[in-house]
């Protein structure tokens, strides 16, 4: 990914112009981290791209807003990785992660 914000070329040969397009770069804007049900209050984390939650659901926001999940290095089928001072150290939940889906929006120029 460019992280300029510049437009990238796709299409045939540029040289000719021919079928010559250009798109716009995707920025990930956060994650959404989705949590296999236990019976637990939360089932889902919202993160922003650095892996801060900005939203928990259904419920517990106050407890995990603020938290941080190693999005680079959590994978789905793994016990949730987090930290949460005080009460969680670099630690992990006891529910696994079903789903990690990307947020992306196009770069403004």
């Amino acid at each position: 990914m460019l992280k300029s914000g510049r437009l990238r070329s796709v299409g045939s040969n540029p040289a000719t112009g021919a079928n010559f397009k250009t798109q716009k770069q995707m920025r990930t804007e956060g994650f959404v981290i989705e949590l296999e049900d236990n019976g637990q209050d939360f089932l889902k984390f919202t993160t922003d791209s650095l892996g801060t939650i900005i939203k928990t659901e259904p419920f517990q926001g106050e407890v995990w807003n603020g938290g941080f999940i190693p999005v680079d290095f959590q994978l789905e089928g793994e016990l949730c990785a987090m930290h949460k001072p005080p009460h969680i150290s670099y630690g992990y939940l006891k529910h696994k992660v079903v789903k990690i889906t990307e947020l992306k929006s196009n770069e403004s120029n």
